[in-house]
């Protein structure tokens, strides 16, 4: 049942990078100098559910900066395709609790305390992410869903504190779970492998 809530969740957010990307007037951006690549660095809509852009005026979105979403009421978010997601870039959104990132770096406690007006949420993570430290500690997921191709790198305390948690799926190609990534969660499902059969390892 959750691998067809997040599918559906997928397919809709597909629908809105097609058609219902956030305006570049949204956002403040940084271009680099060869006008390669650029960063998002605020946030000035009104939306409550963001889809960051693949590109503004033809020059492609790799980074959300540091700080950029602290604390904004979002509900939900769709990330496509950047490099890197900064530190605290999404952490204390309390209203922020349906999450999709495609790829990429997710920085250490960017999404820490999201959600908490909600009982639950849902989070899918692509593949080949690199999960920073604290990156989603106390926030309200109840069901995580990881890409099962490719792989991802977790780091100590990735869930940390994510007391809602029941539900984890990860991905074929995880080879170590850190000791306290999931420290102070008693989850109810894990996915195929299961949690302490890594820890063992």
């Amino acid at each position: 049942m959750i691998s067809v809530l997040f599918a559906f969740s997928l397919a809709i957010a597909g629908l809105f990078v097609q058609a219902n990307a956030n305006s570049e007037d949204d956002f403040e951006f940084f271009v680099n100098d060869d006008f390669t690549e650029i960063t998002i660095t605020g946030y000035k809509g009104t939306r409550e559910d963001v889809v960051i852009p693949e590109s503004i005026q033809d020059v492609p979105v790799v980074r959300i900066d540091k700080w950029t979403f602290k604390g904004k009421s979002i509900t939900s978010l769709y990330v496509p395709g950047v490099k890197e997601i900064g530190r605290y870039a999404f952490a204390d959104c309390e209203d922020l609790h349906i999450v999709v990132i495609l790829s990429g770096i997710v920085g250490d406690e960017s999404f820490r305390g999201c959600g908490w007006h909600y009982n639950g949420g849902y989070l899918w993570l692509g593949s080949n992410c690199t999960i920073g430290k604290n990156a989603f500690a106390k926030s309200c997921f109840t069901d995580i869903e990881f890409s099962s191709y490719g792989s991802c790198t977790l780091s100590p305390r990735a869930f940390s504190g994510c007391r809602n948690l029941k539900s984890i799926t990860l991905p074929e190609g995880l080879k170590v779970i850190p000791n306290d990534c999931f420290s102070g969660l008693s989850l109810e499902n894990v996915g195929k492998r299961g949690i302490m059969e890594l820890w063992k390892q």
